[in-house]
């Protein structure tokens, strides 16, 4: 599976940001899938593939994809994250689920440092507000 074209959409009063899903073991066309906002939050919306590759990685390997790719840089943190996720799905369903690589480029540093130079008071319900976000993904997991 392969993660491209990663963008911000505005449409009216929503903002989008907007990846392309290409499977490369499954027979299915390309996917478009996305994040939205109200337009009121598009600051707050980051245009990065982080939630893309988290909410791809079990239709991945659901669909016996051998690889994640992204063009996109990716927090070495998250690599580290989901090759744990992997090997726990792999042990949970009795090696159903194979570990698939992740081929990404990383970004230099762990995008979480920025909270550890708060001394430990970032909290995240301590914000003023979390703007509401949907979130679409639909990949049509068949049953097997």
């Amino acid at each position: 599976m392969k993660l491209s074209h990663l963008h911000l959409q505005k449409s009216g009063d929503l903002v989008r940001v907007v990846a392309t899903v290409h499977f490369e073991e499954k027979n299915a066309p390309a996917k478009e899938i996305f994040i939205e906002t109200e337009a009121a939050f598009a600051d707050d919306l980051a245009n990065h593939p982080h939630a893309f590759a988290v909410g791809c990685l079990i239709p991945a390997l659901y669909f016996g994809e051998r690889r994640l790719a992204l063009e996109e840089a990716i927090c070495p943190r998250l690599k580290e994250g989901l090759e744990t996720v992997m090997a726990i799905m792999h042990h949970w369903t009795a090696g159903a689920f194979q570990p698939l690589a992740l081929e990404a480029p990383l970004l230099k540093s762990a995008l979480f440092a920025q909270f550890l130079a708060l001394d430990g008071k970032f909290n995240p319900q301590n914000t003023p507000c979390i703007p509401p976000v949907k979130f679409f993904i639909r990949l049509e997991l068949e049953q097997k």
